[in-house]
């Protein structure tokens, strides 16, 4: 097995657990970690990422106005096509070890990545929608011999890249907090009761007692008014058994969100060099 690319076969028991579930997004798991590995698939083991600097392209020697602008869009759909990559890779490496781990039995460490691929799908499904109607809108009202540049889809895709929100960034790099792309979200009626799903997760990542309960057995009294409660690493009770379930949900519904993502980016990305060809320079490299 290659794993850096390989997502581990779901455990037999695991299966079963999944085809019990009442929910429709969790039963759709393998299917979704089948698909997905499919698109990993489709990245080369080394992806090389082509990127024009802002002094670069000011000392291009373009040939007139298509010229530049086929540079520029194409610039921009390898920014669209890398980030894609990027969003594969590291969601890829997250499935592999959360199913490693609910093969295993583990509860809590599955649900903190379930949780983390959680905030990447969120933030891919509101970033990659903006990038997707900014594309389509731009490629409806472009006229030829015309330089038509978007700084704003330009911006917007460093931050994608680049953001973060340590070490003081500018404003231009500064990452929203997930809870404000989550409520953009729930505007659709298909993404009601997305907060409540991710405070679960967050509740087992935070010490708080959701993570704790996971281990309490039966508790049982005693002639001595003291209560004796059995505590087990690795207790199989009605908490443990909800934990997984909403774990398996987050990991179903992310791994869905994200896939999607990235072959829209990736038909963004192919419209664009359609409409304005590719670089001479590019082809001959």
């Amino acid at each position: 097995m290659n794993r850096a690319t390989t997502i581990p076969e779901l455990a037999p028991w695991l299966k079963h657990f999944i085809e019990d579930s009442d929910s429709g997004i969790v039963k759709r798991l393998p299917g979704l970690l089948t698909g997905f590995q499919l698109i990993r698939q489709r990245i080369p083991e080394e992806y090389r990422w082509r990127i024009i600097t802002d002094e670069a392209f000011a000392n291009h020697n373009f040939t007139d106005g298509d010229h530049v602008s086929q540079v520029y869009w194409y610039h921009i759909a390898r920014q669209i096509e890398a980030f894609g990559v990027l969003a594969v890779l590291r969601t890829n490496e997250m499935l592999a070890s959360a199913i490693t781990l609910l093969n295993d039995k583990h509860v809590l460490a599955p649900a903190g990545l379930a949780r983390s691929l959680f905030e990447i799908a969120v933030t891919y499904l509101v970033d990659g929608n903006y990038v997707d109607h900014t594309i389509k809108e731009i490629l409806e009202n472009f006229k030829g011999n015309e330089m038509v540049a978007c700084p704003d889809l330009e911006k917007r895709l460093t931050q994608m890249v680049h953001g973060r929100r340590i070490d003081d960034p500018p404003k231009e790099l500064q990452k929203k907090n997930v809870l404000t792309h989550i409520k953009r979200l729930m505007r659709n009626p298909n993404c009601i009761g997305l907060d409540e799903r991710y405070s679960f997760l967050c509740e087992i990542a935070h010490p708080n007692v959701v993570g704790f309960a996971r281990f309490w057995g039966e508790a049982n009294d005693s002639p001595d008014d003291f209560m004796t409660v059995t505590v087990r690493g690795d207790n199989e009770v009605a908490q443990t058994a909800h934990i997984r379930e909403q774990t398996l949900w987050a990991i179903s519904w992310s791994t869905e969100a994200i896939g999607n993502m990235f072959v829209k980016g990736v038909e963004n990305a192919q419209a664009l060099v359609l409409k304005h060809g590719i670089p001479a320079s590019e082809m001959q490299s």
